[in-house]
């Protein structure tokens, strides 16, 4: 596997939004590793989003979820989709 990095993999110029879009698109998995931090970055939320909706659209599992292990899945404190997906797929702790 090849793993995009932001620094060597995105296009200098370029909106954020759409390199992490492209990115999501010609990957075969998006890994996303929960954290306080995640939750709070902007950036990495719209990854998050774009994510669940890639794997809705070609009905396939693609996105893969590591939780930090201090991570708490709480409603209260998580976005609906993020909860949700939570919920109802695997992840690794």
């Amino acid at each position: 596997y090849k793993v995009c990095h932001p620094d060597k993999d995105f296009i200098v110029g370029r909106l954020v939004e759409e390199n992490i879009v492209d990115a999501i698109c010609f990957s075969k998995r998006v890994v996303c590793f929960l954290t306080q931090n995640f939750l709070n970055s902007p950036f990495c939320m719209f990854e998050f989003e774009k994510s669940l909706q890639r794997n809705m659209e070609k009905n396939k599992e693609r996105l893969i979820v590591l939780l930090n292990k201090s991570f708490e899945v709480d409603k209260k404190k998580l976005p609906r989709h993020m909860f949700n997906f939570l919920k109802t797929h695997t992840y690794i702790e």
